[in-house]
């Protein structure tokens, strides 16, 4: 028989060796431990914790959450002062909208611990993949981009963009081994996604596919912004990544495809692998080809991953650098976000007699091309409307131009013809409403009369000696429009110059 000395012994020592869970619970009591103990707890140990102990219940609830939210950098995440949220814990964190399918907001928590799941339930959504002050960011910029695309009444740009990756797809973004073929063969991707860029596609994952045929109105909706001059025509769309989960990272090794322009010439947007001196990536924009122009340098177009990049791009929006324009002449459909500068120290301005020029350039990527030595080509747009009316004349009329194009090594070639890409237009100002027009003449126009409109017009300026990327060697054009009051064929008064101001023949940084 067992003794009952031995009988309290073993008792004794199960207990001390089996603590009760009340014991525990009076264990996390003890304020001193508590606070050294509560950090190293799951999220679902804290849950049980809470609704066992009276003393977290009443004294430490806020306190015990808050810390968790600390620990997982929920809290204080972007650089904010730890005064800018009340005693009570009411700041914001994400929502998922059900009816948008968008992390593209954040509401008010009610305290800590809801704020806490607010943003556990975003992390759980993106595997953990990305930092909270990214998703801060990104929710901003997403807002910023939208209201003045919404502003500009560019509504098939913001109707384009699709919901925020499923937590599906960001697994299978995300997945290091992902069994494609069945057979037990993953592919193992070879970096991971930087953290702005999962925070990027937590508000939206890209555009909308254009389908087959697209009409103008969808095929200009690209995010990044559009153009045409001649026969090209341009419009850089986002990939709707869940459609790209494979594309996107194995048929380009070591970078991640971002947006395509489908147009003339074929343009493709990549987030290169992260670096220690850029950990979010920097972006690259290849011509034509992927595939041709592995091994050849791309050129690269920005800094510091996509959020940057982004934000850099709403910036000029907001700024009216990049406006709304109808990007093809014939066709008022096909409205989109221009990308030769219409703002900023890019674009010129001058007036002469009541006839204002607003002149900018852009880069246009050539490939192989540029990197021959011969220089950059450039195209440019010219704006051109009667702004004043003259007291000496109502109408006024086009007649040659006359260009001074100076190269990065400081050579001047001058250009003079007749018309501009082989139109004549007569300029006015409405009788009645006093907006500016113009009549479409010269042997390329349509002869139609347009009531409140700029005249616009694309051309380019062929290789510039001494340009590159990096350096335009302060490249440069200037010139004159020659008119004449009334019309060529019924002039009232003698010719004038009307002077297009000096715009630079420049690459700026990021490049969109």
């Amino acid at each position: 028989m067992t003794s009952p000395a031995a009988t309290t012994a073993a008792a004794t020592a199960a207990t001390t060796t089996t603590p009760s869970l009340q014991s525990f619970v009076d264990f996390c009591s003890v304020e001193d431990i508590f606070h050294q103990f509560v950090p190293f707890l799951t999220y679902q140990d804290v849950g049980r914790l809470e609704s066992t102990s009276k003393f977290l219940q009443t004294r430490a609830q806020e306190s015990m959450w808050k810390m968790v939210c600390r620990r997982d950098n929920y809290y204080c995440s972007s650089g904010e002062e730890e005064d800018e949220h009340d005693d009570d814990g009411m700041t914001t964190g994400p929502t998922y909208h059900e009816e948008r399918q968008s992390f593209d907001c954040l509401e008010k928590a009610s305290n800590w611990k809801d704020f806490y799941h607010k943003w556990w339930f975003w992390s759980q959504w993106t595997h953990g993949a990305a930092k909270p002050h990214h998703l801060r960011e990104a929710i901003s910029l997403w807002a910023r981009c939208k209201a003045v695309l919404v502003q500009q009444g560019l509504h098939n740009v913001v109707q384009s963009l699709s919901p925020c990756l499923t937590r599906e797809e960001f697994g299978a973004l995300l997945e290091v081994d992902d069994d494609d073929d069945g057979a037990g063969v993953g592919h193992v991707r070879q970096f991971p996604l930087p953290s702005s860029l999962v925070a990027f596609l937590s508000v939206h994952g890209g555009q909308q596919a254009l389908p087959p045929r697209s009409q103008d109105q969808e095929f200009f909706a690209g995010l990044f912004g559009s153009y045409s001059c001649y026969d090209h025509f341009y419009s850089m769309r986002l990939v709707k990544m869940g459609e790209f989960l494979g594309t996107a990272f194995r048929a380009f090794p070591g970078s991640i495809l971002i947006a395509i322009s489908v147009g003339n010439p074929r343009m493709f947007l990549f987030l290169q692998q992260p670096t220690p001196d850029d950990p979010e990536g920097k972006l690259t924009a290849v011509y034509n080809s992927p595939l041709a122009s592995r091994g050849q340098e791309s050129p690269v177009v920005g800094h510091g991953g996509i959020l940057t990049y982004l934000r850099q791009y709403v910036e000029r929006l907001e700024a009216g650098v990049y406006k709304r324009v109808q990007i093809l002449d014939e066709s008022p459909s096909s409205q989109g976000i221009g990308l030769f500068p219409d703002g900023g120290p890019t674009m010129s301005r001058a007036v002469t007699r009541g006839i204002e020029v607003r002149a900018s350039a852009r880069w246009f990527p050539a490939g192989i091309q540029d990197q021959q030595g011969r220089g950059l080509n450039f195209g440019y747009s010219i704006r051109i409307q009667m702004v004043d009316a003259d007291p000496e004349f109502d109408t006024c009329q086009l007649v040659s131009r006359h260009w001074e194009f100076m190269d990065g090594e400081g050579n001047v070639r001058r250009v003079d013809g007749e018309a501009v890409v082989g139109k004549q237009p007569v300029f006015f100002r409405d009788a009645t409403t006093g907006k500016p027009g113009f009549i479409d003449m010269g042997p390329a126009g349509d002869d139609n009369r347009y009531a409140d409109k700029t005249f616009v017009y694309q051309s380019q300026s062929g290789p510039v000696a001494g340009t590159s990327q990096q350096d335009s060697g302060g490249a440069s054009v200037k010139g004159t429009f020659s008119f004449v009051p009334g019309t060529i064929g019924n002039p009232t008064g003698p010719r004038f110059h009307v002077v297009v101001a000096s715009f630079p023949l420049t690459v700026p940084t990021p490049f969109y």
